[in-house]
């Protein structure tokens, strides 16, 4: 009984650490997905600044 007992709870610990090995790759990876944005946005935020730069020098 004991044996079982301890069976049981051992097979509920990993369990636990399965499911949150997956939540913690989960939030890792929408994570990633959200840097990867900024970065998107960053990069096209600049983009933008230096085309406005050039026809600035363009008027000049």
């Amino acid at each position: 009984m004991y044996i079982n007992s301890y069976i049981n709870e051992n097979k509920i610990l990993i369990s636990f650490e399965i499911a949150a090995t997956c939540l913690r790759d989960k939030e890792d990876e929408e994570q990633k997905e959200k840097n990867e944005e900024r970065k998107k946005k960053r990069k096209r935020v600049e983009e933008i600044e230096k085309d406005r730069r050039r026809g600035q020098e363009n008027e000049k």
